[in-house]
């Protein structure tokens, strides 16, 4: 069997032939091994089960981005947590999901 994931990866199983018993050789990513048998393990982001005799993948969703980046007219910096600060009446807060954006027009007194 041979599975190709979306980035050009190749796994491969073969068994032995015809009659079983025969030593199982997996290779991906340009290594093999020859053994009785594979694991699939789960780590942070992909949980493996088995459903019948089928082997279920799921993965929880979350990609990460290791140096997200942010840039204004003055210049850029990365960040893990990107903070909206209030500065001149202008005010940054969230609500229902989303970052929201509030200014406080200045009272002018005595101008014509």
């Amino acid at each position: 069997m041979k599975v190709v994931n979306n980035a050009g990866q190749i796994l491969v199983l073969t068994g032995g032939g015809g009659g079983g018993g025969g030593a199982l050789t997996v290779s991906a990513a340009g290594g093999s091994v020859s053994n009785g048998s594979i694991v699939f393990a789960n780590n942070a982001f992909i949980s493996f089960g088995l459903a019948g005799s089928t082997i279920t993948g799921s993965h929880n969703g979350i990609t990460i981005q290791t140096n997200p980046a942010v840039s204004g007219s003055n210049g850029s910096f990365s960040f893990q947590t990107l903070s909206f600060g209030s500065s001149n009446g202008l005010h940054f807060y969230t609500t229902n999901g989303s970052i929201v954006g509030s200014y406080t027009v200045p009272t002018v007194t005595n101008s014509s």
